[in-house]
């Protein structure tokens, strides 16, 4: 049997107790990065533009005419579509793919997850294996007179506007061309809540 040791700590820390609390975690590690470090065993298209600080992993395959802004995390074995817009503070894990002319900003999409075509997805968790469906919308500032229970997520933005999108349990799906409003979970029953409120 181990025993427990205690051990004073100074540096950055997030308790990751809800899936929105990714966010503020991906958010804390992607500041860390300073310079892009780019595998030699990733496909990046002729045309596709790459602006750091990425990490850019083995086997991660960047289409035509897609954008990466930094700081962001591209997994291994991954794939961003034709014209696809990767945007700060994303991290794309392993095996994900992320549809053509879709837009991902400050979110999270856990291991095989992924989005269709024409898809924004904007201060969201998708679980693993999670799919989004074909011409998604998110919509993700909460209104001043809304109210959420416990704090936001890091967002790093200059205006006062607060986000939160939507946060997809793993192996469910989003039916195509549908709006969600901040702060949507969507159950593994297909079932949908949500934590911001009126009241």
């Amino acid at each position: 049997m181990g025993r427990v040791v205690p051990f004073m700590w100074n540096g950055d820390w997030i308790d990751v107790g809800y899936p929105r609390d990714i966010l503020s975690a991906n958010y804390v590690v992607l500041n860390w990065l300073k310079i892009s470090r780019i595998s030699t065993k990733a496909e990046i298209a002729s045309t596709a533009i790459v602006e750091g600080p990425v990490i850019i992993e083995d086997g991660a395959e960047i289409d035509h005419y897609a954008v990466v802004k930094g700081p962001a995390y591209i997994g291994p074995s991954t794939f961003i579509g034709k014209s696809a817009f990767v945007r700060e503070y994303s991290s794309i894990e392993e095996g994900s793919v992320i549809g053509a002319f879709s837009e991902v900003k400050r979110s999270s999409l856990q291991p095989h997850a992924s989005t269709g075509s024409y898809v924004l997805l904007i201060d969201s968790v998708l679980g693993p294996n999670a799919v989004v469906e074909p011409r998604v919308t998110v919509m993700s500032r909460i209104e001043k007179d809304l109210h959420i229970v416990r704090q936001l997520p890091l967002q790093g933005i200059v205006k006062k506007y607060r986000k939160l999108g939507i946060f997809v349990a793993p192996n469910s799906r989003i039916k195509a061309s549908i709006t969600l409003g901040p702060g949507t979970f969507i159950h593994l029953d297909g079932t949908i809540s949500n934590i911001v409120s009126t009241t």
